[in-house]
C-alpha cells in the first residue's frame, strides 16, 4: 500500500473522529439535561442513546489512538530524520501540550467507556465532554491564542459551516445506525 493511500484513510479516520467529538460535544449536554431534569421522553429511549452516544465515544476515542500510532510508526518508518525531529519536537517541545492534551482528552479518556457499566453513565460523558472544553481552553491559555480569533462573533469568517453540516450529518447517521444496533440487541 502506498503512503497515499495509508495518508488519504488516515485523513479519513480523523475527519470520522472529528465529526464524533463534534457531535458529541452537543448530544451529551442535551442527554445531560434531560436526564438531571427528569425530562419524560417516550422516543428515543434516553438510556439507550446515552449508551450509544458513549459507544461512539469509545469507538472515536480508539480510532484517535489508532491515528496517532500510525503516524508515529510512518516517520519512523520514513528514515527521514527531518520527519523524525519534527514529530520529536512536538512532542518534547516547549509546545508540548499539543500533542499530550488531546491524546489524554480525545484518545485516553474515552478508554473508560470499556467498562459496561460506566458507558450508560451521564455523569462520565459529561466529565468527558467538559474535559474536552477545557483541555482546548488550557492548549489556547498556553499557547497565548488570540481570543479574538476564538470568540464566537468571529466564528462566521473562520468558521467552515458546511464541514461542520457535513459532520454533523455523518455523526447523526452513526449515532442512529448504533441506536438501531442497541435497540435490536435489547429486543
Amino acid at each position: 500500500m502506498s503512503n497515499y493511500s495509508i495518508s488519504l484513510i488516515l485523513h479519513v479516520l480523523v475527519y470520522l473522529t472529528d465529526a464524533i467529538f463534534v457531535g458529541s460535544k452537543i448530544v451529551v449536554p442535551i442527554i445531560f439535561l434531560v436526564k438531571v431534569l427528569n425530562v419524560k421522553i417516550t422516543r428515543p429511549e434516553i438510556s439507550t442513546l446515552l449508551r450509544a452516544v458513549n459507544s461512539l465515544i469509545l469507538f472515536s476515542g480508539v480510532l484517535f489512538l489508532i491515528v496517532m500510532i500510525t503516524n508515529f510508526l510512518i516517520v519512523l518508518r520514513s528514515g527521514n530524520e527531518d520527519e523524525f525531529g519534527f514529530m520529536m519536537s512536538q512532542i518534547t517541545g516547549s509546545h508540548w501540550f499539543q500533542f499530550v492534551l488531546p491524546v489524554i482528552g480525545y484518545g485516553i479518556l474515552p478508554q473508560v467507556f470499556w467498562a459496561k457499566k460506566i458507558r450508560s453513565s451521564h455523569w462520565v460523558a459529561l466529565f468527558i465532554v467538559l474535559s474536552w472544553f477545557m483541555l482546548a481552553y488550557a492548549v489556547d491559555i498556553m499557547t497565548g491564542a488570540d481570543k479574538a480569533s476564538t470568540s464566537l462573533s468571529n466564528a462566521g469568517s473562520t468558521t467552515p459551516w458546511l464541514e461542520y453540516a457535513g459532520k454533523g450529518a455523518l455523526y447523526l447517521s452513526l449515532l442512529s445506525l448504533e441506536y438501531f444496533f442497541l435497540i435490536r440487541r435489547k429486543s
